[in-house]
């Protein structure tokens, strides 16, 4: 059960792809004072290209861009999901860029997880292993 200051967050955002270059879907900006932790992230190209790239990361609505992961021959038609913690700071959105579609393809992003108020003061800096040596 989520308490009451974790707050569940689902969405799915859809493009119809206009065959540029880059294509970017975000979701809404995470709030202030709010954290958006995304549990698991879905894609899908629904259409023609057969092989594109697709990225999945966030930022604030112009680069430089912070970016997770990235899936290098996709094709049409399959599913690409990310199902480990994206952690997404206040004023920035989840975005995934995909590269090389074709025009009139439908492209799917689902987002699953919680938003969670942010404490600066309780944040404490994480040592490395090699900063222990």
């Amino acid at each position: 059960m989520l308490s009451e200051k974790k707050e569940p967050y689902t969405t799915h955002v859809l493009m119809v792809s206009t065959g540029v270059a880059n294509q970017f879907l975000r979701d809404n900006p995470v709030n202030a004072g709010r954290v958006r932790v995304i549990t698991h992230a879905t894609i899908e190209d629904v259409g023609v290209a057969a092989l594109f790239r697709v990225r999945l990361g966030r930022d604030k609505g112009a680069t430089p861009q912070h970016w997770f992961e990235e899936e290098i021959e996709a094709s049409a038609g399959v599913l690409f999901w990310s199902n480990h913690p994206l952690l997404v700071p206040p004023g920035e959105s989840f975005l995934a860029r995909w590269t090389n579609t074709t025009e009139g393809d439908r492209l799917h992003m689902w987002l699953d997880g919680y938003t969670i108020p942010l404490h600066p003061k309780k944040l404490r800096k994480v040592i490395s292993a090699k900063e222990e040596q």
